[in-house]
């Protein structure tokens, strides 16, 4: 039987309410290692898929003409910002997989040809495309909207962009696996970029709310770096066949506006500043270096603000189980006449933003940073560069 025959058959029929799955019913299970290279698999029941789905769909609306981009392979949860809205809507989904995506010429000509209309991807992604001068209005001549999360978007991505796509909105989100996708965004504008030197990741969906916790598990003051912990329908029960791990991070709490409900902590830093929410990194990339307790991605947020550098990355250099020094690694806008001179003007304009201790001691230069298989930063190789 022909599938036009198995449609035709089922022409007018209804499906079994009593099939339905249950708001409780895993969707899926997405398996995250974090930061601790740990593995653990999180299930995505249909609340809380339903409640990720119904924001996109209000917040930022696709329609059956929109193609778009869904950059991240079905085992990172970035997908899921693109296939289900996509095909709820019934637009076309365009995926780059990683055969094409090594063969940036072809990629790029395939692009052209693709009709982009949203593009969904890592911010890492899209700073990997900008290397290609030809990544531009006129290569997508369709595109609406720039959808990033996944990690922190960078202000100097944002401007070249911008520069790039001048008719283009810019969206940054923000959210982990155990929240389902995202659960903050904020429109990226230039007034926007003018007085926030740090990008922030939005405000709190409707259904959902944002609240930062200090050590204690006690709500800190508007202003005050914590914790940051999402509350809501959003939150996943907790990982799969691994009780441990779920206590650790799963509370079910009373919370002032939304009552019993499930909240997840998140393990990241951050801060609510006049309702938005400002991410300052992992807590886990917080390392002590004689005695100072240091965020590493505060200082990569003001290493990619320096004239001369595209990107760049800290990470710490470990000596007897503790840190010794750090090591910037960097990617020039183009190779440097003298790399001695580059490096130390570097730091001296390093050195007007940042204290002497969190000032990287060694530069290393590159052409390009590791990217993992999600298409983040592949933080693991770096350091395990460093410990060679």
């Amino acid at each position: 039987m022909s599938l036009d025959d198995i449609i035709h058959s089922h022409a007018a029929r209804k499906p079994d309410p009593a099939a339905r799955m249950r708001e409780d019913g895993t969707v899926y299970i997405i398996y995250t290692s974090g930061s601790t290279g740990d593995p653990k698999g999180v299930p995505i029941s249909q609340k809380n898929l339903l409640s990720f789905e119904g924001w996109m769909r209000d917040a930022f609306p696709f329609s059956p003409e929109d193609v778009v981009l869904n950059q991240a392979p079905f085992s990172f949860d970035l997908s899921v910002m693109g296939v289900y809205p996509a095909f709820l809507a019934g637009a076309s989904l365009w995926t780059a997989d990683q055969a094409l995506i090594g063969k940036p010429k072809l990629m790029f000509e395939a692009m052209s040809r693709s009709g982009l209309s949203v593009w969904i991807s890592t911010p890492s992604f899209a700073e990997i495309c900008l290397m290609e001068p030809s990544f531009s209005e006129k290569l997508l001549p369709r595109l609406r909207m720039f959808l990033f999360c996944g990690e922190m978007l960078p202000s100097r991505t944002v401007r070249k962009l911008m520069e790039r796509f001048p008719g283009t909105s810019i969206v940054n989100t923000y959210g982990p696996t155990e929240a389902t996708v995202a659960v903050t965004s904020i429109i990226v504008d230039s007034n926007l970029l003018a007085v926030n030197p740090q990008l922030p990741v939005g405000t709190c969906k409707p259904d959902c709310r944002i609240r930062i916790w200090d050590e204690e598990e006690r709500e800190v003051r508007e202003g005050e770096k914590g914790e940051i912990v999402i509350c809501g329908p959003s939150v996943s029960y907790g990982y799969f066949a691994n009780d441990e791990k779920t206590s650790g991070s799963f509370r079910s709490i009373n919370d002032r506006d939304l009552g019993i409900t499930r909240a997840y902590k998140t393990g990241d830093l951050g801060y609510i500043q006049d309702g938005m929410l400002i991410c300052c990194g992992r807590i886990d990339f917080q390392v002590k270096l004689h005695g100072y307790r240091i965020e590493l991605e505060e200082i990569e947020h003001r290493l990619r603000e320096l004239p001369g550098v595209k990107s760049g990355a800290v990470v710490p250099h470990w000596k007897a189980e503790a840190c010794d020094y750090l090591t910037a690694y960097v990617v020039p806008d183009e190779p440097p006449v003298s790399e001695v001179d580059t490096v130390s003007g570097w730091k001296t304009l390093l050195a007007e933003r940042l204290p002497a201790y969190m000032i990287p001691r060694k530069f290393v230069l590159r052409p390009a940073l590791p990217i993992n298989g999600n298409g983040k930063l592949d933080r693991k190789r770096l350091q395990q560069e460093e410990a060679l």
